[in-house]
């Protein structure tokens, strides 16, 4: 199975496109870093459909993300960010970097 980091990323972005049932196996196994058998065991379900749930999951978000780049542009623009306050002392840039910041943060939670 790929980067459990990685996947937490894009599951932050991508996990709403999922059936209630992928959202919670994901969950249990990404955010609350549950073993295939402790949420096989939590859902009643054998562990091969744990892990089938988790595969279909992670290849359709790896699919989204190539064909969005929703992570990969936010990556860009909190780069971007970074760079301008690094050169810039300017009190109204640093203010409007800080908004689009916040804005970019809030906006994949929603």
């Amino acid at each position: 199975m790929q980067n459990k980091l990685v996947m937490n990323t894009y599951f932050d972005y991508y996990g709403a496109l999922f059936t209630k049932k992928q959202q919670e196996i994901c969950r249990m196994y990404y955010y609350y870093d549950l073993s295939l058998s402790e949420i096989a065991e939590e859902l009643g379900i054998s562990r091969s459909g744990v892990y089938d749930a988790i595969a279909k999951v992670q290849k359709d978000m790896d699919r989204y993300e190539s064909v969005l780049h929703l992570v990969k542009n936010q990556e860009a623009r909190l780069a971007m960010y970074e760079q301008i306050k690094d050169k810039t002392n300017d009190e109204a840039i640093l203010s409007i970097v800080d908004l689009l910041e916040s804005n970019d943060f809030s906006r994949h939670e929603s």
